[in-house]
């Protein structure tokens, strides 16, 4: 019997398909292909990103093949087909199951959840071995009810507030458990509206400028020194850049620590906005993420000094022992932002090495 035509719009949903069909038959993967479906992607760069992942599978020990055709626009990928599932396992780093030995846990959770979908199945799996060395057995029913149904009610309140509202009574769970996982079975936690989120702030009465400060110990060296200087700062208390995005999104606060500076809503509607965090890569996405919702932020010149320790070879590799092992390459539109993404990729610089001087000095200008 011919199998049925499978269109994807993520990589990730190829991926899912493939490997859920492995698993049911892990001898009877010829001809299992999926076709890509470029116009359900949404947007141009959705589509690069799907091929580059694609490439990327099939450059991974042949873990898929590639079948190109071209238009009047470019080459596109007809569709994909699975070549080697043990290679793909291992590009996306996950531990090929056994069909025949799956753990007690994962039976009774596939059990429950009664999945209609290969990804939902996926889901699943990857979520019942999150939790199987200390989730007590009896009481994985009750964790996939909870988890159905935080995924039936509509997302109209904080994710910690419909994780708490159940039976379970745990505010944390949606946080703790995987959210790739989350998303296959149905729930996306960036689709529950942000809870308010208190930012700190200090300084002037009448600022001139407005800085917003990645990390909180920059955040209080910065407004010590210029207490004296037109100036209002805002911690983002290190948040990484999705987290300080849905800040944005969502309700917030100003929590004044230091002087006397007006409102947070009035400070992030200043026309001298900048932003001053980490030189590496995840400190600029943040940066990236906050102009989405402040068009007129931009980069503060304390950038300066920080750029010229990593052009005479200073700065620090992206390691555990830095806490920056982990963080990904990315790419902008924005020639002056690509230019420091290129400049921080291989060496990194927290911004608390940016002396008191240099702070006075340049903390009402703009990087330029």
């Amino acid at each position: 019997m011919a199998r049925a035509r499978v269109e994807v719009t993520r990589a990730d949903q190829a991926f899912d398909h493939f490997l859920a069909a492995h698993e049911r038959q892990p001898d009877r993967i010829k001809d299992l292909h999926v076709y890509p479906d470029y116009r359900g992607m949404g947007s141009d760069l959705a589509c690069r990103r799907f091929n580059q992942r694609m490439v990327e599978a099939a450059g991974a020990g042949g873990a898929v093949a590639l079948t190109w055709q071209k238009n009047r626009v470019g080459d596109y990928l007809a569709k994909v087909t699975l070549r080697d599932a043990a290679a793909l396992y291992a590009f996306l780093g996950r531990q090929p199951p056994d069909p025949s030995a799956l753990s007690p846990a994962i039976l009774t959770v596939l059990a429950e959840a009664a999945p209609t979908s290969d990804g939902e199945r996926a889901g699943w799996i990857a979520i019942a071995r999150a939790v199987e060395a200390d989730w007590p057995t009896e009481a994985l029913a009750a964790l996939v009810a909870e988890l159905k149904r935080v995924r039936a009610e509509p997302p109209d309140r904080a994710a910690f507030l419909a994780a708490a509202a159940g039976p379970l009574a745990s505010s944390k769970l949606l946080d703790r458990l995987p959210q790739a996982a989350l998303r296959r079975i149905g729930i996306r936690l960036d689709a529950f509206p942000a809870p308010p989120v208190v930012l700190l702030t200090a300084g002037a009465a009448r600022p001139e400028t407005v800085i917003l400060v990645e990390n909180p110990r920059a955040f209080e060296r910065a407004f010590a020194v210029t207490r004296d200087l037109p100036v209002a700062w805002i911690s983002t208390h290190g948040l990484v850049a999705t987290s300080v995005a849905r800040a944005l999104d969502g309700a917030w606060l100003g929590a004044p620590v230091d002087g006397t500076p007006p409102p947070l809503d009035a400070l992030l509607a200043g026309t001298r906005l900048f932003y001053w965090g980490d030189l590496d890569l995840a400190g600029l996405m943040i940066f990236a993420e906050a102009r989405k919702r402040l068009p007129r932020i931009a980069l503060s010149a304390l950038y300066r000094p920080m750029l010229d320790l990593l052009a005479t070879g200073g700065g620090h590799p992206y390691t555990d022992a830095t806490d920056k092992a982990g963080q990904r390459s990315w790419s902008s539109d924005d020639p002056a932002l690509q230019a420091l993404i290129e400049a921080c990729a291989a060496r990194g610089i927290d911004q608390e090495w940016v002396p008191p001087e240099a702070i006075r000095a340049l903390c009402a200008l703009g990087l330029s």
